[in-house]
């Protein structure tokens, strides 16, 4: 039966956690538990942002070894977690309950379309032009598509966590401005897309939000 768990598991590549015996167990995609190793409840965690866990090697003793973290980590229904963020989900808002997708999302009710959108997406090789040039890229692609729908798409300089950040914000005239954001971080290149309808433009500083809502986590 478990063998069939782990076939249906790394099928539907989701990632499940919960505890157990007191301990967080982690489940990733190819069917493998793992107990992460914990301190003061919070994820001891790798340079690189991977979680740890002790094992016994070939000799019968105890080492650490590390393990990717999963897309998004569930503490509670207000806040959700990865390797690089804590997010606090503001009032209004709700994760999505896609656990292979770390994104956040604003409706103005539970019955209307997508009102607000904040993604996460990351490069493994650190190359932080390639995420943006990515990013940029699509943009572009779709105006020279759709001219009419999506407007000058503008690159600009900015400040996030206190890093360098490349950015760049287009608006599209179905009535919502897209902001992308690009940065460096624990050897990974790190990009945020926040989709902002234009009911909320006034009410949305898409910086000061970020800033307020996401805790980019430190492995010094």
């Amino acid at each position: 039966m478990k063998r069939y768990i782990a076939v249906f598991l790394a099928l539907i590549m989701i990632v499940m956690t919960f505890t157990a015996c007191g301990d967080t167990v982690i489940v990733d995609k190819d069917g493998n538990e793992h107990t992460p190793l914990m301190k003061k409840g919070e994820f001891v965690q790798d340079k690189l942002g991977n979680l740890l866990e002790e094992v016994e090697n070939e000799e019968g003793k105890k080492v650490t070894q590390p393990f990717n973290f999963p897309e998004i980590y569930v503490r509670d229904k207000n806040t959700i977690e990865n390797a690089y963020f804590v997010v606090n989900v503001p009032s209004g808002w709700t994760y999505d309950e896609n656990l292979n997708v770390f994104r956040i999302q604003h409706k103005k009710n539970s019955e209307d379309d997508i009102f607000c959108e904040l993604s996460f997406e990351k490069s493994s090789t650190g190359d932080v032009t390639v995420v943006y040039d990515n990013a940029y890229a699509r943009e572009i692609v779709l105006q020279n598509r759709a001219p009419d729908l999506v407007g000058k798409v503008e690159k600009y300089e900015t400040t996030l966590f206190g890093k360098e950040v490349s950015a760049y914000k287009c608006h599209y005239s179905t009535g919502s401005t897209v902001y992308f954001y690009a940065f460096a971080h624990a050897s990974a290149a790190i990009g945020l897309k926040f989709i902002i309808i234009d009911d909320c433009a006034e009410k949305i500083s898409p910086e000061e939000f970020i800033t307020e809502n996401f805790t980019l986590k430190s492995f010094e």
